[in-house]
């Protein structure tokens, strides 16, 4: 690699402009511009360094600061189990070895659930003990109070489940939408039928995601490539600290497996070692504004019919 080359690369992850004095000052220095850099030497730098937005998405530094922030979380957690609820060391040695702050806070109510359960039913064995009738008012009371108290955490539990399901349903729909669209605005060289034509593209894109262990999500009607980390939470994909779009790694399947129908009108000749890619159409995988409405529409009547079931919010 040519050293200027390998300046222009530094400074562009460093985001310094193209045009900047310095910069154009010493890559004007024709020494400087055409000394060799060893190639192994070049790549053992430019593969550790990212940019700023590539750091933000890359999957083993976001875990690691997740998982230092959730930290506090799992602290929390054990003391209020250990302090406040007086769990046995059993269960908080459990919360300890569950893997995932979220899978913790789950067991955690899940083991509030069960204790007003057993509180209630030792109380329901002391009123049936007593005569004393102010003791068994006051027994009854508190009896009442935790079982509307476990009642308001079943039925919010067992709502926002039914709710997320539902929300779940209406966004794979959504995603399916999306991804067909983008499908549909190619120009394809088989002799087939439309159907045919985007099942495959879609099977050879869904394998290449696979692959890659990446996932096509819907971000606020765009379809975006994003790496799940463990904590269920999504980072965007970058190669070379660039962001990959879905259509970017479509063009780069189908022209792969020749998918494309090449334009008649010569191509320019590629500069050497670079393939020569079809063009693709500009679709991006926008929804159709009819078929988006009746979809909107039912998710609108799903989330009405559980808001109904939901408890009242204090």
């Amino acid at each position: 690699m040519l050293a200027g080359e390998f300046i222009n690369s530094l400074a562009k992850m460093a985001g310094v402009p193209e045009d900047n004095e310095h910069l154009v000052k010493l890559l004007a220095v024709k020494e400087v511009a055409t000394a060799e850099v060893a190639d192994d030497f070049s790549t053992a730098i430019l593969s550790k360094l990212m940019t700023m937005d590539a750091a933000l998405n890359n999957p083993e530094i976001v875990n690691k600061l997740k998982a230092e922030s959730l930290n506090a979380v799992d602290d929390k957690l054990g003391a209020l189990a250990k302090d406040i609820f007086n769990a046995d060391d059993t269960f908080i040695e459990t919360l300890k070895t569950t893997k995932g702050t979220y899978n913790r806070m789950d067991l955690f109510a899940k083991h509030v659930s069960e204790a007003h359960a057993a509180a209630i039913k030792t109380l329901e064995e002391s009123k049936g003990t007593t005569d004393d009738k102010g003791a068994k008012a006051e027994l009854q009371k508190t009896i009442d109070d935790l079982n509307g108290e476990l009642s308001g955490l079943r039925e919010s539990t067992v709502s926002s489940t039914d709710h997320q399901a539902k929300v779940d349903s209406y966004e794979n729909k959504i995603l399916d939408l999306h991804k067909n669209s983008l499908f549909s605005n190619y120009d394809y060289a088989l002799d087939v039928s439309k159907d045919v034509n985007i099942l495959t593209a879609s099977s050879l894109f869904n394998s290449e995601l696979t692959k890659l262990g990446v996932e096509v999500v819907n971000d606020n009607g765009n379809l975006v490539l994003k790496t799940k980390l463990e904590n269920g939470d999504y980072t965007k994909y970058f190669k070379d600290n660039k962001e990959v779009t879905p259509k970017d790694l479509a063009d780069a399947v189908l022209a792969e497996h020749k998918l494309l129908k090449v334009s008649d009108t010569p191509l320019t000749p590629p500069t050497p070692g670079t393939p020569a890619v079809p063009p693709a159409p500009a679709g991006n995988g926008k929804l159709d504004n009819t078929e988006a409405s009746r979809i909107a529409i039912e998710h609108v009547g799903s989330l009405q019919t559980l808001g109904e079931a939901q408890p009242a919010q204090s």
